[in-house]
């Protein structure tokens, strides 16, 4: 997970809370449905970040434990110090490292979990090189009826109505090659990777978010959470390698073009999709 960034300013935690509003509506139907009529449940959330994200979906008398595994350090210090105790456990971890099975059955065994009920994965496969052996680990961990619960981003469902220059087209061509946005596309073909891996059960319930014709509201929320972020990452890109002409061009494009996106999106006649897979799986398959 080297390409990952982690920026920790007061515009991006800002961006992280309307992030955190946008995706809890949709992803609180599928929790509920497996928080209800359940108890004592055993979650893992993979990318924890400072855990008010895990706090806020796991925040269920349903569930017993949780552990929250975190890339950055600090930020998984962050969330144990802030939420840690007899139901949260927060640890660094790197979900791709070759200790990864062996660090996580040891936090499981400190923490008296013999296999988890709920594996949630958030935005981190876009950061993953080999989801496969990732899939593979974490179905050794899931408990026999126990659900993986994924969001990740696709931007094979991203577009932009009445984008007649191709603004929207340009922009994507320029996050799919910053090397701080990682796999644009890692949410495309879950279904038949989860289920080459030995899973059953995948279930899409959305492939995409939408800011209808008139809704500004979520207009402006979607230019925050999945637009503002580039020109700070091409002003890094350019700070650690000003030589490079391609870095070079995406910021003529975006002194010359930013700001006319954002006009175009916030239109009242414009429609905007941003490809998000929320999906759900179950475990391997049981003989009759």
């Amino acid at each position: 997970m080297e390409s990952q960034l982690v920026f920790r300013d007061e515009k991006e935690i800002n961006r992280l809370q309307i992030q955190e509003k946008v995706f809890i509506r949709y992803e609180r139907p599928v929790f509920c449905q497996l928080f209800e009529g359940r108890s004592g449940l055993r979650v893992l959330d993979i990318g924890c970040n400072d855990g008010e994200k895990t706090v806020r979906r796991f925040d269920s008398d349903a569930v017993q434990t949780v552990i929250g595994l975190e890339y950055c350090e600090e930020l998984a210090a962050r969330a144990q110090k802030k939420y840690g105790g007899k139901k949260y456990h927060f640890y660094p971890c790197d979900a791709e490292s070759d200790t990864f099975a062996t660090e996580i059955k040891a936090y499981m065994s400190r923490n008296g979990i013999a296999c988890f009920d709920i594996i949630y994965l958030s935005f981190i496969l876009n950061n993953i090189k080999n989801t496969s052996q990732l899939f593979l680990n974490l179905k050794k961990l899931l408990a026999p009826d126990g659900t993986v619960v994924i969001l990740e981003v696709n931007d094979s469902n991203s577009y932009l109505t009445n984008d007649e220059q191709g603004l929207f087209r340009d922009f994507l061509e320029i996050l799919e090659k910053d090397p701080f946005g990682g796999n644009r596309y890692a949410g495309k073909n879950l279904e038949r990777m989860l289920e080459e891996c030995g899973y059953s059960s995948p279930h899409v319930h959305h492939d995409r978010i939408v800011a209808s014709v008139g809704n500004l509201e979520m207009k402006h929320d979607l230019l925050e959470i999945f637009f503002s972020y580039l020109p700070d990452d091409v002003k890094i890109l350019r700070e650690s390698d000003p030589g490079n002409e391609e870095y070079g061009r995406w910021n003529i494009w975006l002194e010359n073009h930013f700001e006319q996106l954002h006009e175009l999106v916030l239109q009242n006649d414009t429609e905007l999709s941003i490809g998000i897979c929320l999906m759900t799986c179950k475990g391997e398959v049981q003989e009759p």
